[in-house]
């Protein structure tokens, strides 16, 4: 993930590990390396929790997207979600988001999550299919983190068929339709 003056990798690591006793355990973890404007690396893990996956970082205004994810723990699947995080570009001090109102059970995170650099956009989605690879966008909300509190979004007209992950960009968020169609969709808070 590229900051305004440097870049931050996640490498996920396990190890496997023989006890004293003969038996064997595997330990797991995660390593924060920052590559800075003199072209070194550096390792940054600090307090980096060791317990999550970290997928599709997402910066803007000093702030960094961590969006939910599972467990880290090299298992076959994973066990859980971690909430959505934002992280500081410079400390990686992490600040959890409270649960939204598109979470109607523990753990079911929306698919959806965007980050304009003063608001989260979150969306839920549902019905993939051939026709739709991303589904259908149906509910969205917006977390401002200046106040700390979620606001409901009106749905986009149609609840489109998406083919790709929206994006935001110049202050708006796109979504490619499955049929090829460019959305444009105008969420409050951006």
């Amino acid at each position: 993930m590229a900051s305004r003056n440097r870049v931050i990798l996640w490498s996920l690591w396990s190890r496997n590990i023989t006890l004293k006793n003969g038996s064997g355990t595997t330990r797991f973890g995660v390593d924060v390396l920052s590559l800075g404007p003199t072209g070194q690396w550096s390792n940054v893990t600090g307090s980096w929790p060791q317990n999550r996956d970290v997928d599709g970082p997402i910066y803007a205004n000093g702030q960094i997207l961590i969006r939910p994810a599972g467990f880290w723990c090299g298992c076959p699947s994973p066990f859980g979600e971690v909430p959505a995080k934002l992280a500081n570009a410079t400390t990686l001090d992490l600040t959890t988001l409270p649960t939204g109102p598109l979470v109607t059970k523990p753990m079911f995170e929306p698919s959806i999550w965007l980050w304009t650099g003063r608001a989260v956009i979150a969306a839920k989605t549902y019905g993939a299919s051939k026709s739709a690879p991303g589904g259908h966008i149906s509910n969205m909300a917006a977390y401002d983190p200046l106040t700390g509190r979620w606001y409901v979004l009106s749905h986009p007209a149609g609840k489109p068929a998406l083919g790709a992950y929206p994006i935001f960009a110049a202050g708006q968020v796109f979504a490619l339709s499955s049929s090829g169609v460019l959305l444009i969709l105008h969420p409050m808070f951006m």
